[in-house]
């Protein structure tokens, strides 16, 4: 079948790439509450996501707790699917490491893409390397109550910088 050279290529329209982002964001949020170990606890809240000074649509977060304290370890904060080289971000705000986590699809732009997903850049020193955001890479991003117990003493300097999840940016 022969493609009409005037045709353009199907748009996707605003509304679909919203629906598109707010499920892949559900289903990640998802794997990390299965991903988690049985000491820690894990809450979503509901935040609206802004483009200038409207509200343009509603997505969870997730916060990951010490339910023996109560102490916030993690929170995963949605940033919107408009992102230059990505289909989606997440923030990643932790007691001992913070990042961005991006939705890529099979691309040639960073190696290790092999397929779509939520991927961790590594450091742009080290190259154009992602990584697949999985259970592994979670608990590196040190999230275990036993690291979180051992530090105790000066966790609670550390925690003055996370604060509970009010709205997302």
């Amino acid at each position: 079948m022969a493609v009409n050279a005037t045709e353009k290529p199907r748009k996707i329209k605003l509304e679909e790439r919203e629906k598109i982002y707010i499920k892949r964001v559900d289903n990640f949020l998802s794997q990390i509450q299965n991903w988690l170990p049985k000491e820690l606890e894990a809450s979503r809240h509901e935040c609206k996501l802004k483009y200038g000074s409207r509200p343009r649509y509603t997505v969870d977060s997730l916060s990951i707790k010490d339910p023996n304290n109560g102490d916030i370890i993690a929170t995963l904060l949605p940033q919107g699917y408009v992102v230059l080289l990505a289909q989606g971000l997440i923030e990643f705000n932790g007691v001992y490491r913070d990042g961005n986590i991006f939705y890529l699809e099979k691309t040639k732009m960073f190696e290790g893409v092999d397929t779509a997903g939520w991927y961790s850049l590594q450091d742009p020193m080290l190259g154009n390397q992602a990584r697949l955001f999985d259970r592994e890479l979670l608990l590196e991003k040190k999230l275990t109550v036993v690291a979180m117990r051992l530090l105790k003493p000066t966790l609670s300097n550390v925690l003055t910088k996370h604060k509970p999840l009010n709205s997302c940016h």
